[in-house]
């Protein structure tokens, strides 16, 4: 847009706006000086937050435990619940983050850090929360990636994947929103920041290794019948929302019963009961619930 805006230019937009075409010009001038306002303050483009949710202990019909979010617990007419802990709601997957999964392995309610083998296409996490402190590296990897393959005569493919890390195991998934939904990761590890992953799709099988350095990835990759090759890369998107977090995270235990071999979850140390077995490492980092910090968090 010009700076200066002749004499002439002026009458004759104001000769306009008495007219309907010309309150609607109004109008679009005013909105124009609300979004330049908005640019020059910051508030344009504001990336939304992260905030924590509460994740619920509920009974079954059965008696048995679930964790579930409040819309889960009404869904499916759980018992009146109470708050276990403090946890990530989101609908995409956040860098940084591990997804936790829920199962139903044997009529009871299991708690996992990568989704059934199989089932990766069509499992959403229950909740995101921090890795264990034991598996600080897994922030490298974990969380979304958009990825270009490149072939030998320099045609590109582009996707986006979804990954989770247990120790040195990797799973996920391609965006399920794009024409490679029908795509699986089968297999992968993720270690000294060498990433390797097996992919499936239609009838064909994958190979892509590479290495992680400096928040990206590059490597290369091949068809099983060696039919087709190339390099890819891997970036982190511009974050869709940010985290903000407080400092005070707890580790998040599986405990098993002795008698019967029934599961809990619990961010506390002892149960209070006799007979249960804490397993060896949390599964995750989660937050008390009822905490002041948890509604106006700090950034990590």
């Amino acid at each position: 847009m010009s700076a200066a805006i002749s004499r002439a230019e002026l009458t004759d937009r104001f000769k306009r706006l008495r007219s309907w075409p010309g309150l609607i010009e109004a109008g679009c001038l005013a909105l124009l000086v609300t979004l330049h306002a908005a640019r020059a303050e910051g508030k344009l483009h504001a990336v939304p937050v992260l905030t924590l949710e509460p994740i619920y202990r509920s009974l079954a019909t059965n008696s048995a435990e679930h964790l579930c979010t409040r819309e889960q617990a009404a869904l499916r007419n759980l018992k009146p619940a109470t708050v276990a802990f403090l946890a990530i709601n989101s609908a995409e997957w956040p860098e940084r983050l591990t997804p936790l999964f829920a199962m139903e392995m044997d009529g009871q309610f299991e708690l996992r850090r990568r989704p059934r083998i199989g089932q990766e296409n069509f499992t959403d996490p229950l909740f995101f929360a921090l890795p264990p402190e034991h598996e600080a590296d897994s922030v490298k990897i974990a969380g979304r990636w958009e990825c270009v393959a490149t072939h030998a005569d320099r045609s590109k493919n582009y996707f986006a994947i979804e990954l989770a890390v247990e120790g040195e195991h990797l799973a996920g998934r391609f965006d399920q929103n794009t024409d490679y939904r029908i795509a699986s990761i089968s297999g992968g590890r993720f270690c000294s920041n060498r990433i390797e992953l097996t992919v499936e799709h239609v009838m064909d099988r994958y190979t892509l290794a590479g290495d992680w350095r400096n928040g990206t990835i590059s490597g290369a990759w091949k068809r099983a019948d060696d039919a087709d090759h190339g390099t890819w890369a891997a970036t982190r998107p511009p974050p869709r929302a940010r985290l903000v977090q407080p400092s005070a995270a707890v580790p998040l235990y599986e405990w098993r019963r002795t008698a019967d071999g029934t599961l809990r979850y619990s961010i506390e140390t002892d149960l209070g009961e006799p007979g249960w077995e804490r397993a060896s490492q949390p599964l995750c980092r989660v937050w008390r619930p009822g905490s002041i910090e948890s509604r106006h968090p700090k950034q990590e």
